[in-house]
């Protein structure tokens, strides 16, 4: 975990770096949203496809490649930088490898935790990892822009190249004989193994009910990318300094939603529901509020309900598939999660534009809210009260 906050600091302070480097180059807006495309793009053609090979490969070794991968990249941008050879397209290249790389390493990341933990402790190491990428996301930032002023976007670029050096470490710690490792799929044909995976979902209500959930959520709610800095410049009049507020307020709601989730730990898929009901109606208010205080109360109570949400049904999907198709319905998750984002940005821009984005934020939570109803009413009806130790047993029972 330590290892993990580390890396993805120095992920958050690149990124900074990155888009002031972009800025300087070009001093284009335009640009800046091409950089950030590229980094997406990858996980919408490539999830699938990194989960399929989670499952075929180990999870350890695997995760030691991408952070080198990432070394390479850092390193690369760093070098550039400093000798002043650095030109936009080189921007766009790496930052397309780096995208790529994330795309590899999501599926692997999320699906690894089973292999440490096991079932029984699933829920918690879920939600911890959670509270790391959040804190991350505080702490990154603003590292980034203490950094960028001292140091340069070069030294940035180098620091970040460092930090991937935690987690090679924490992989090198781990003893072999610690990490349960599951069967290979017998199939070699990636799209075949995709297809499987695919297939098993479509066959589970509790998996298509949860995963359709999170696709209306990440879409239609998890654009804070888009929204924050909308809220800050045109709702609040506060420029730059209202974004870092905003995203302060957030990731701190985030991680208390996240610690909460640790203690309790996992009890029952209709927990979800309840974070998603939640995070609707937070959404909807922040779109009425006007005033700053209460704005960043209703923040951090937005992180800590989409925690709540998300951490549920990435615990529910994990109990509910047998450990050979973890990585590849872990690839499909980071599909729906993470490649939701350009689509609902493009909607939220839309909107904001034609409405403001107060209005656009109560319609999309309008519209998170309806599609929670599907998963209230199942979970509420047909899986109320199940345990995780019935969950596993029913999933080894039918494996």
């Amino acid at each position: 975990m330590a290892g993990q906050l580390v890396s993805q600091s120095g992920g958050w302070m690149q990124r900074i770096a990155q888009s002031w480097l972009v800025l300087q180059i070009t001093d284009s807006p335009a640009a800046l949203g091409t950089v950030v495309t590229l980094q997406f793009l990858p996980i919408l053609t490539l999830s699938l496809f990194a989960g399929a090979a989670a499952d075929r490969f180990p999870k350890r070794r695997s995760l030691v490649f991408i952070q080198s991968i990432g070394i390479a990249q850092s390193l690369t941008l760093a070098l550039l930088t400093a000798t002043g050879h650095i030109e936009l397209w080189h921007v766009y290249m790496l930052a397309l490898v780096q995208g790529t790389a994330n795309a590899i390493e999501q599926p692997i990341r999320q699906a690894f935790p089973a292999e440490l933990v096991g079932r029984d402790l699933l829920g918690s190491a879920i939600a911890m990892n959670s509270a790391v990428h959040n804190s991350a996301r505080i702490v990154g930032p603003a590292l980034g822009g203490m950094v960028v002023a001292w140091l340069d976007i070069t030294g940035a670029f180098a620091l970040n190249s460092v930090s991937y050096l935690a987690v090679l470490v924490s992989l090198a710690l781990m003893r072999g004989s610690t990490i349960a490792v599951p069967p290979r799929p017998a199939e070699r044909n990636p799209l075949k193994q995709i297809g499987e995976a695919l297939a098993f979902a479509g066959r589970r209500p509790i998996i298509v009910y949860t995963l359709a959930t999170l696709s209306c959520l990440a879409t239609f709610g998890f654009n804070y990318s888009t929204f924050l800095p909308l809220l800050a410049r045109y709702v609040l009049d506060l420029g730059p300094s209202g974004y870092g507020m905003l995203s302060a307020a957030l990731g701190a709601g985030a991680i208390l939603g996240s610690i909460v989730i640790a203690r309790r730990g996992y009890t029952s898929p209709l927990r979800q529901v309840a974070g998603g009901i939640a995070f609707a109606l937070m959404l909807g208010a922040v779109g009425l509020s006007t005033s700053l205080v209460p704005t960043l109360i209703l923040m951090a109570l937005l992180g800590g309900a989409g925690t709540f949400f998300s951490t549920t049904a990435n615990t529910t999907v994990q109990l509910h598939v047998p450990d050979e198709m973890r990585g590849r319905i872990m690839g499909l998750y980071t599909l729906l999660l993470a490649g939701m984002t350009p689509p609902g940005a493009l909607v939220t821009g839309l909107l904001a534009d034609h409405w403001g984005i107060g209005v656009a934020l109560i319609v999309e939570a309008a519209i998170c809210l309806v599609g929670v109803l599907p998963a209230w009413w199942y979970f509420g009806l047909r899986a109320r009260g199940r345990t995780p130790e019935e969950i596993a047993g029913a999933v080894a029972t039918r494996h």
